[in-house]
């Protein structure tokens, strides 16, 4: 399809039982309904599921209807797979292979020219028709009616693909603040994309995969690109603004995770909050644990060597460094991995410093990262039904969204819930709508946009994980 058809819409890919004999398989793992009416606990719901005996097929969607479907898969399987832009006159620019697993549930937006206040307008109308519908349900269990018609696409689908495009909303709205506060460059956004997704964590045993878990979201911005050009045409003062935005989107990919699964009746510093990590984040940990940060450049390429072979990490990333030095690149990393809440790994930046463009990323147990939720138990559970199976599988999905235990599709039976997270989602729609639209509003507007930005970015030293694989500025 080519980009003006797909723009504004809802692209997802999910995965759903190959057959009903996986379905009933999947749906024995899940917990009955109490006898008494009380809510289904996440505690009660299995920690992962049985990878190697689970059949799934993909299923590819956009706005909800299926375009391409096929494939038999075993839960947990590793796939490969490549975005790419066909620009004329250019040709094909692809983005880092990436390797989803098979039972992963993934919203895929784009962002052409800037998100549109009216995309994401439509977008929180549809959640909170969504929203109304599951309260309604909630005030009379007996009334199946405002249910029946619900899908993982209005569930799980809407909710990820908040959270990709108030990514991209909120770094729009951040660079146009930035190129007016600053008033030295002019920048505009160029066709970019990226993936929200409910994460699958394959745990093997002699190459087979044995159990299969869900440990939170992940934040997967391949490609981000803007032009932009000094208006006094000085090459040093375009190049310090890509750094300067690079940095703060890197920051947003931990930010908006966050910010969407909060649960707002807690203070957020509260520690049971969901927290997040992303390339800025873990170099921020890093140094405030007191480990060296290392800017390895063209200067001091006499250590290069010593200080890479030093580095605290797995071969592969030492590996990807080193490529990166030999190929020019200025490289920002600090000693050794970091913990943080259970996530293990180092953060790095790639720049070209001819350019300012760059990878911001990080290591670790996942190639890019995720985000940790602490009701990660739950995450895993919660999978793999099609369709209304069962009467409460749209509400079951929805308890588990809430408590961010997101992955593919669901179906069970609970009668109690917690809409935390789709008016969080609501809230960060609602910002992202603002922002774009603030620089337009002169100075007073640039400062009003600069204060929601500090407060809704702030570096909480968190511990959640962002996939920011391969983000490029250009």
């Amino acid at each position: 399809k080519n980009l003006p058809y797909l723009a504004g819409k809802k692209i997802t890919l999910s995965f759903t039982p190959a057959t009903q004999a996986d379905l009933d398989l999947i749906n024995s793992y899940l917990p009955k309904p109490h006898a008494d009416g009380t809510p289904i606990q996440p505690s009660e719901l299995p920690s992962s599921l049985p990878g190697y005996l689970i059949h799934l097929k993909a299923e590819l969607r956009v706005d909800g209807q299926i375009v391409g479907q096929g494939g038999v898969f075993t839960l947990g399987q590793e796939l490969t797979s490549t975005m790419a832009l066909n620009a004329p006159g250019s040709g094909w620019s692809e983005g880092e292979p990436n390797h989803p697993i098979a039972g992963e549930y993934q919203a895929i937006g784009l962002d052409m020219q800037g998100i549109s206040a009216s995309q994401l307008a439509a977008l929180k109308t549809r959640m909170e028709q969504t929203k109304a519908r599951l309260e309604q349900f909630q005030q009379n269990p007996n009334d199946l009616s405002p249910i029946q018609n619900l899908t993982k696409e209005d569930l799980s689908g809407d909710l990820l693909y908040a959270g990709i495009l108030g990514y991209f909303a909120s770094v729009d709205g951040s660079d146009q603040l930035t190129a007016r506060a600053g008033k030295q460059v002019v920048s505009y956004r160029l066709p970019s994309y990226g993936v929200f997704m409910a994460a699958a964590q394959p745990h093997y045993w002699f190459g087979i995969v044995r159990n299969v878990s869900f440990p939170g979201v992940v934040m997967d911005v391949d490609r981000i690109t803007i032009h932009t050009e000094a208006k006094d045409a000085d090459n040093q003062k375009r190049i310090a603004y890509i750094r300067q935005i690079g940095s703060a989107a890197s920051a947003f990919e931990h930010v908006v995770p966050e910010r969407l699964f909060a649960d707002p009746s807690k203070p957020i510093t509260d520690p049971s909050q969901p927290q997040g990590v992303s390339a800025v984040k873990a170099l921020a940990i890093a140094a405030a644990q007191g480990q060296k940060i290392y800017t390895l450049n063209d200067r001091n390429q006499a250590y290069h060597q010593t200080i890479v072979a030093g580095l605290n990490t797995d071969a592969d990333t030492k590996q990807e460094i080193g490529n990166a030095l030999y190929a020019g690149k200025e490289v920002t990393v600090h000693q050794a991995d970091i913990n943080a809440n259970g996530w293990t790994g180092m953060g790095y930046i790639l720049l070209d410093p001819d350019t300012g463009a760059g990878a911001y990323k990080i290591s670790g147990g996942a190639n890019g990262g995720w985000t940790t939720l602490l009701a990660s138990a739950a995450v895993g559970l919660i999978s793999l039904v099609v369709g209304l199976t069962k009467i409460y599988v749209a509400l079951w999905l929805f308890y588990v969204l809430a408590a961010i235990v997101v992955a593919l599709v669901i179906a069970a039976a609970i009668d109690g819930w917690d809409f935390k997270s789709y008016g969080n989602a609501l809230d960060v729609i609602s910002l992202s709508a603002v922002l774009p639209i603030l620089g337009y509003f002169g100075i007073a507007g640039v400062i009003a946009g600069i204060l929601i930005l500090v407060v809704t970015t702030y570096l909480k030293l968190f511990a959640a994980v962002v996939r920011d694989e391969g983000m490029v500025y250009a």
